[in-house]
């Protein structure tokens, strides 16, 4: 069975999240993906359609929020709160 996979910046485009929040998402492990040889994410279509619900975004916007990453899109930091 193929899967289908697509790309940090499709991924937030179908979402309607900004790329670092994406990136951020990704970093901190709030959604599975693949990383390429090249350091890239590639995300499961069916993960992101699954994400799109709103109630599934809201939480990983919360989460997101605590997170800080640098500009490769790796986690750094978590704010304290």
């Amino acid at each position: 069975m193929d899967i289908d996979y697509v790309d940090t910046a499709t991924a937030a485009r179908m979402l309607g999240v900004s790329k670092p929040t994406m990136r951020r998402w990704l970093a901190y492990g709030h959604i599975p993906a693949l990383r390429t040889l090249g350091g890239y994410y590639r995300i499961p279509a069916v993960t992101v359609m699954a994400l799109a619900q709103p109630s599934r975004l809201q939480r990983l916007g919360h989460v997101a929020r605590m997170v800080t990453v640098d500009e490769h899109g790796e986690a750094v930091q978590a704010e304290s709160r």
